[in-house]
C-alpha cells in the first residue's frame, strides 16, 4: 500500500527508490558504452586498413604515418568524384573513357588477385631507387626504397577490387 499524506495523495517515492532507480540507468548507460567500446575496437582490429607510411632520411628523420580503416577509404573513394572541381572531374572522365577497354580485364585482375597466393608481384632495382609491389595476405603493398625518404602503402586487396569494379 502507498502511503498518503495527510490530504489524501500519494507521497513520492522515497529516497531510496529514487537512488536505485538512478543506479539503474547508471548501470544501462556503463554497460552500453562498454559494449560499444567494445564493439568498435572488435570492429577495428578485424577490419582491413589502408596505410600510408613516410619516413624521410637525410638529417632529419621524421616520419609521417596515416592510417584509415576501408570502410572509411571506400567511401571517401566513392564520394571524391562529387567533391573533385569541375576541371579536375572532367580530366578523370575523359581518363577512365580510356580506361574503358581495359575495364574488364582490370576488374578480372583484381579478383584473381584476391585468390593468389602471397607473391611478388613488381621488383625494380637500381638507379636510386627501389620499387616493390607485392601481395601480402589480404593486402597489397607498396614499398619504395631511396635515399630520400622510404614510403610504404598498404591497401586491402578488397579495396582495389571494389574500386576497379566500381569505375565504369
Amino acid at each position: 500500500m502507498t502511503p498518503r499524506d495527510g490530504a489524501g495523495h500519494d507521497a513520492g517515492p522515497g529516497p531510496g527508490k529514487i537512488l536505485l532507480i538512478l543506479f539503474g540507468v547508471a548501470t544501462v548507460l556503463f554497460v552500453g558504452l562498454v559494449g560499444a567500446t567494445a564493439y568498435a575496437a572488435h570492429s577495428l582490429a578485424t577490419h582491413p586498413w589502408v596505410e600510408v607510411r613516410v619516413t624521410e632520411h637525410g638529417g632529419r628523420e621524421e616520419t609521417v604515418r596515416v592510417s584509415i580503416p576501408m570502410a572509411v577509404a571506400g567511401t571517401a573513394v566513392a564520394v571524391a568524384p562529387y567533391l573533385m572541381p569541375a576541371d579536375a572531374r572532367r580530366d578523370m572522365e575523359e581518363g577512365l573513357a580510356e580506361y574503358e577497354e581495359w575495364a574488364p580485364l582490370a576488374r578480372e585482375l583484381a579478383v584473381e588477385l584476391e585468390r593468389m597466393p602471397d607473391a611478388i608481384l613488381v621488383e625494380v632495382e637500381g638507379g636510386p631507387e627501389t620499387v616493390r609491389v607485392s601481395k601480402v595476405g589480404d593486402d597489397l603493398v607498396v614499398e619504395v626504397r631511396s635515399a630520400d625518404a622510404d614510403v610504404d602503402v598498404t591497401v586491402p586487396v578488397a579495396l582495389v577490387r571494389d574500386v576497379v569494379h566500381a569505375i565504369r
